[in-house]
């Protein structure tokens, strides 16, 4: 059977039945390391939980015996067989649910619709789904299988492009797949604005980028580039950001001399690069795909990055959890040229300059005040066409075929010079 104790020792013992004590693998691990006591439940069902001395060490045990050798359980068998023939009906089900799916794709593009994808109506079987469920899978779970379900009958309805900024191993590759799936057709461009001139030449259906950062702030970059194209935002997610030092095999920190990175991952890991590599040189790249790929190819080269990139490309982890910061997120928002239903749960952004006038921009936030409509973010950016001039990117709680948010709209856009509705889609974050 399998011992373990994660802090200090990993032991297997085997033994062929369990009164004859002294010849168990257990019992010479007791008389070897301290004194202990084991209950023994059900004839061959127990859980031995020894104190065990070690100075002023003591360590507890907890071990799981499920059956002795050579005296199969007859009841695994008849749940694995009850599994068996759920499999069957599940596969059954599956394959009936892609039928229909079918169909429904065949319908809309007899009737004209180009874009078969439905974030709204994605968003609301999940939440239906992980309300009614009674467990023991929890909403997690049940989101990740149904992710891919619905990625793999899209796909078969209508194939679609998915851009992200890349290369493969960025956090950002890691938004796009949890949000459309593995069954998805996926294009990665190095820069953000070529991900906005990939949708804009119709290179691809939907664009990932990252627009927000829980502990640097906002993405400047997606932020103006959602203010001068012709996107939308149709769809948000947020992944946790946990930050691995990764270069070639057998390099470590003495002998690193540089360090790639994004500039935001640069930025989320600087304390722990300034205490444990301060004579290194940091430099900043389009993305931290392309800085692993620069540790791939010098042998003094580091990069951070995800750790499904050592994986990918066959690299060392130097380092774990790097991040400054525990419970570091990426928000990611999902563009294209569709407009989502409202699903109950949504987020409107909004982007305008007001007037140089005397309370502007006093009154223009008092209409969503006015209205109830909350706002979970206010941004300024300077405007690109006049010196000390800014405008304002906005994002709130609502949707725009509300009557509440579009009253507060139309308000605002009473005390603006410029106002660009920026899309309204289901909310996942900012709860």
């Amino acid at each position: 059977y399998r011992l373990s104790h994660q802090d200090k020792f990993r032991i297997r013992a085997k033994c062929g039945i369990v009164a004859q004590r002294k010849k168990c693998a257990l019992y010479k691990i007791i008389t070897k390391y301290g004194k202990g006591a084991a209950s023994v439940l059900n004839s061959g069902r127990f859980i031995a939980r020894i104190e065990v001395g070690f100075g002023v060490l003591a360590c507890t045990l907890r071990i799981f015996i499920l059956s002795l050798p050579n005296m199969p359980d007859s009841s695994i068998q008849q749940q694995r067989q009850a599994i068996d023939a759920l499999d069957a009906k599940l596969l059954d089900l599956l394959n009936q649910r892609a039928r229909h799916a079918l169909s429904i794709g065949a319908s809309k593009i007899s009737q004209g619709t180009k874009n078969l994808y439905d974030p709204a109506r994605e968003a609301k079987l999940l939440k239906r789904l992980c309300a009614a469920s009674q467990g023991p899978l929890r909403a997690a779970h049940l989101g990740a299988i149904y992710r891919e379900i619905i990625s793999a009958c899209l796909a078969l309805e209508q194939q679609q492009t998915i851009c992200y900024l890349g290369p493969e191993g960025t956090f950002t590759h890691m938004a796009a797949l949890k949000h459309f799936g593995q069954s998805a057709s996926y294009s990665y461009r190095t820069s953000i604005a070529d991900l906005f001139d990939a949708l804009g030449k119709g290179e691809c259906d939907y664009v990932v980028s990252p627009i927000e950062n829980s502990t640097e702030g906002m993405v400047s970059l997606t932020i103006d580039l959602l203010a001068s194209r012709d996107v939308s935002i149709i769809g948000e997610l947020e992944i946790p950001v946990r930050h691995c030092l990764l270069g070639q095999s057998g390099l470590d920190l003495a002998s690193i001399a540089e360090v790639h990175a994004h500039e935001q991952a640069l930025a989320q890991c600087q304390h722990w690069l300034q205490q444990n590599l301060p004579h290194v040189t940091l430099h900043k790249q389009p993305s931290n795909g392309l800085a692993v790929k620069m540790a791939l190819n010098h042998n003094n080269i580091a990069a951070v990055g995800a750790e499904i990139n050592s994986r990918l490309y066959n690299l060392a982890v130097i380092a774990q959890n790097v991040e400054d910061i525990v419970g570091n997120k990426t928000r990611f928002v999902v563009l294209g040229k569709i407009q989502p239903e409202p699903t109950g749960k949504d987020k409107t952004a909004l982007f305008f300059a007001v007037r140089h006038r005397p309370g502007s921009l006093y009154r223009a936030l008092g209409a969503f005040a006015a209205a109830s409509v909350d706002l979970t973010r206010l941004e300024s950016r300077p405007l690109k066409t006049a010196s000390w001039s800014y405008s304002f990117f906005v994002e709130l709680r609502g949707h725009i075929r509300e009557e509440r948010v579009a009253n507060a709209i139309k308000d605002v856009e009473a005390e603006c010079s410029y106002l660009k509705f920026l899309g309204s889609y289901p909310a996942t974050s900012g709860d």
